[in-house]
C-alpha cells in the first residue's frame, strides 16, 4: 500500500530506483515481521503480512547464506519472515541491506537454532521445552 495524504491506499508499488529506508514496524507473536514500511525515491509504501513481506523482498535472484556457508537461490519467497533488517555501509553512505534471519521456519514452535543454543549453555531438555512450550507439563508416556 502507498502513502498519500498521511494515509495509506492499497495499490500496486510504483518502479522506484533507490530504497532510502526499510524497517519492519509490526511484528507477529512468533517475531515475525507482520507489517514492514519502504521509503523510496518514488514514496512511502506499506507491506502488510508475512507472506507479502517474504515475496517482495525476494527478487528472483536472491541468495541466502546458510549457517556453513554455503548459498541456495531463493527465486519467489525468503524462506522465514522471522529476521532484521540492517543497513549495509560504505565509508558514509548507505549501499543496501543484509536481512539477518532465523531460519527456514514458520515462526511458530520450537526454534532449532534457540534449543541448540540453549543447549550449548547448559540447560537440559525440560528447561528447553518449557521454555518454547509455556504451560505445557512434561510427563512420561505411561
Amino acid at each position: 500500500i502507498d502513502l498519500k495524504d498521511d494515509d495509506y491506499v492499497s495499490q500496486n508499488i510504483k518502479a522506484f530506483s533507490k530504497v532510502n529506508d526499510i524497517s519492519v514496524v509490526k511484528r507477529g507473536p512468533g517475531g515475525v515481521a507482520d507489517e514492514m514500511v519502504i521509503v523510496t525515491d518514488k514514496g512511502t509504501f506499506k507491506v502488510i503480512s508475512e507472506y507479502n513481506i517474504r515475496a517482495v523482498l525476494c527478487d528472483g535472484v536472491t541468495k541466502v547464506v546458510r549457517q556453513d556457508g554455503s548459498e541456495v537461490a531463493m527465486p519467489n519467497l525468503l524462506p522465514s519472515a522471522f529476521f532484521v533488517i540492517e543497513p549495509s555501509h560504505d565509508k558514509k553512505n548507505v549501499v543496501g541491506y543484509n536481512i539477518i534471519g532465523g531460519g527456514f521456519g514458520h515462526g511458530v514452535g520450537m526454534s532449532q537454532n534457540g534449543a541448540k543454543n540453549m543447549a550449548l549453555q547448559g540447560l537440559g531438555a525440560e528447561q528447553i521445552l518449557n521454555f518454547f512450550y509455556e504451560g505445557c507439563e512434561i510427563c512420561s508416556g505411561q
